[in-house]
């Protein structure tokens, strides 16, 4: 709830992050608020935003590149 008093400005900061998740085959974006992401990570996503701003590229750059298996069982509609 927001309450506002006589004369007081309130201000109520939200967050959202967006993850993309992609593979050879597919790309997803996930979308998440501030209280999922805490749940998740245990880090609130105004610290999250916060590291981006400093982010300057990958961070495992060595890395290399992820393979994945067929799924089976699992089809698309």
């Amino acid at each position: 709830m927001n309450v506002r008093t006589r004369g007081a400005k309130s201000h109520v900061f939200r967050f959202r992050m967006q993850m993309s998740i992609s593979d050879v085959s597919e790309c997803v974006v996930y979308v998440d608020f501030n209280g999922s992401v805490t749940k998740m990570t245990n880090v609130t996503a105004a610290e999250v935003a916060q590291l981006m701003v400093y982010n300057l590229g990958d961070d495992m750059p060595r890395a290399g590149t992820l393979t994945t298996k067929r799924s089976l069982g699992v089809s698309n509609p």
